[in-house]
C-alpha cells in the first residue's frame, strides 16, 4: 500500500512537471535543429544521466565481484592449508606422545645430546670382542 502512494505521487509530480514545461524548445545538435517539448529534453537528460550513472555502477559491482571471488579462492586455499597443518600437528602430538614427552626433534638440543650420548651407550651394553 505505500509504495501505491508513493508512485501515485510520484506519478502527480511529473504531470505537473509535464503539463508546465510543454511549451516547445529549439535543441540542436550536432548538425541537427529540431524543435520538441522542453520536458522531453529535461526527461531525456535525466535517462542518460541515469544510464551512464548504471554503467558506471555496473562496472564497479563486476569489479567487486572479481575481487570477491579472488578473495574466497584464497580463503579456500588458506582453510585447505590450515586443515593440512592441523593433521601434521596431530599427528606431531600422537608421536610425541608415543616416544615420550621429550621428542629429539631433528636439529633441536636434545637430539644432538642423544647424538652424543646414543654411540657412548651402545659401546657400555655391547660387550667388546676382547672380553669374548
Amino acid at each position: 500500500m505505500p509504495s501505491l502512494v508513493i508512485g501515485v505521487l510520484i506519478s502527480l509530480i511529473m504531470a505537473c512537471f509535464a503539463i508546465q514545461n510543454s511549451e516547445s524548445v529549439e535543441v540542436d545538435f550536432l548538425f541537427l535543429t529540431f524543435e520538441i517539448p522542453l520536458v522531453l529534453v529535461i526527461l531525456m537528460a535525466f535517462l542518460c544521466s541515469v544510464m551512464v550513472a548504471t554503467l558506471f555502477l555496473l562496472h564497479t559491482k563486476y569489479k567487486n565481484y572479481q575481487q570477491r571471488k579472488k578473495l574466497n579462492q584464497e580463503k579456500e586455499e588458506l582453510e585447505k592449508e590450515i586443515s593440512k597443518l592441523q593433521e601434521k600437528n596431530k599427528m606431531l602430538m600422537y608421536n610425541q606422545r608415543l616416544h615420550g614427552s621429550n621428542p629429539s626433534w631433528p636439529g633441536s638440543e636434545d637430539s644432538e645430546q642423544a647424538t652424543e650420548t646414543e654411540p657412548k651407550n651402545q659401546e657400555k651394553a655391547l660387550p667388546s670382542n676382547s672380553e669374548k
